[in-house]
């Protein structure tokens, strides 16, 4: 994938608006590392279209192009942006979002403030086994469709 500097700088940008801080929690940009939002995007071919569209949008988004360029958007245009892409190209919007989700929530230092323990075969991270004794009755029933 072809982006240049500028651009993963203006995605980047738009991080705190998706993941502001709260309480004990940092924003997306403190936790999450220009770098690895590189290193994503490079490597994974399945965020390709949004990225170039999410790009295409900020950049012809009228806010944009009026007030100096996408490198010089306030914090409110850009939570108005989102909420204009969320509504136009939801589908590109839920692929940004899913980027910055998994980027942040990959943190070891988010796993800690949440309390997640990420060790699969921790004892805490088990699931019981499925008792299907509880579908019985739902066996019983007589279907509710017609064989044609």
């Amino acid at each position: 994938m072809s982006i240049s500097n500028n651009e993963i700088d203006i995605l980047y940008s738009f991080f705190d608006q998706i993941i502001p801080s709260s309480d004990d929690m940092p924003c997306a940009t403190e936790a999450i590392d220009k770098k690895d939002f590189e290193i994503l995007i490079s490597e994974n071919s399945k965020y390709e279209l949004s990225i170039d569209q999410i790009i295409y949008f900020i950049k012809r988004e009228p806010t944009s192009r009026v007030g100096g360029g996408a490198s010089s958007l306030t914090e409110i245009q850009k939570g108005e942006i989102l909420e204009l892409m969320e509504s136009i190209i939801p589908d590109y919007f839920l692929m940004f979002i899913e980027i910055v989700y998994l980027l942040y929530y990959s943190k070891s230092e988010i796993h800690e403030k949440i309390g997640w323990n990420t060790d699969e075969l921790a004892e805490e991270n088990k699931m019981e086994a499925f008792d299907d004794s509880i579908l019985n009755n739902i066996k019983k029933r007589d279907p509710f469709w017609r064989k044609a």
